[in-house]
């Protein structure tokens, strides 16, 4: 933890003491949920006294709670641990005065990282392919709708009547 503190005195010198840092945390909707540090309480980070209910990682979009997950409900909001991922403590140039970004991770009290955290779930299934010696790639092809021209631009209720008329002639068929 203590490489931590040396990448948050570098960001001291850099761009002075942060009046906040934003702690984000991920959850499995690739929703950033957390909290704000003041800086003056930085020292809480290292020393695990920042925490968070486990029920962070696992609402559903509307950031709600899922009564089938039993967090915050059966088996009561216990508390994880938010530790600093390093590598991510990073300025916000569009916030007012001096505010800081931080990636957190969330540990259980024993200290290991969180069986909810989607970061620790996509390692394990990325770790399954390398065992099997193949590599996942995720591609998104959206130059084919920054380049293909649509020959003719299809209204809402244009749309919904061409579906509509492809059923029919498929029942006919």
């Amino acid at each position: 933890m203590t490489d931590f503190m040396t990448e948050y005195d570098l960001y001291c010198t850099q761009h002075g003491v942060p009046e906040r840092i934003d702690l984000m945390l991920c959850d499995i909707n690739a929703v950033l949920r957390g909290k704000w540090l003041p800086s003056s309480e930085v020292s809480k980070l290292l020393d695990n006294q920042v925490r968070i209910p486990l029920s962070t990682y696992a609402p559903n979009i509307f950031g709600f709670e899922i009564p089938e997950t039993g967090l915050g409900m059966i088996q009561g909001d216990p508390d994880g641990i938010l530790k600093p991922i390093l590598g991510t403590l990073k300025p916000v140039p569009w916030a007012k005065g001096n505010v800081a970004q931080l990636m957190v991770e969330m540990h259980e009290m024993n200290g290991e990282i969180s069986e909810l955290s989607p970061r620790l779930i996509l390692q394990r299934i990325v770790d399954k392919f390398k065992n099997k010696g193949l590599n996942p790639v995720v591609a998104c092809e959206l130059e084919f709708y920054i380049i293909n021209k649509r020959k003719k631009f299809l209204t809402h209720q244009n749309h919904l009547k061409k579906i509509l008329m492809d059923r029919i002639t498929y029942l006919k068929w």
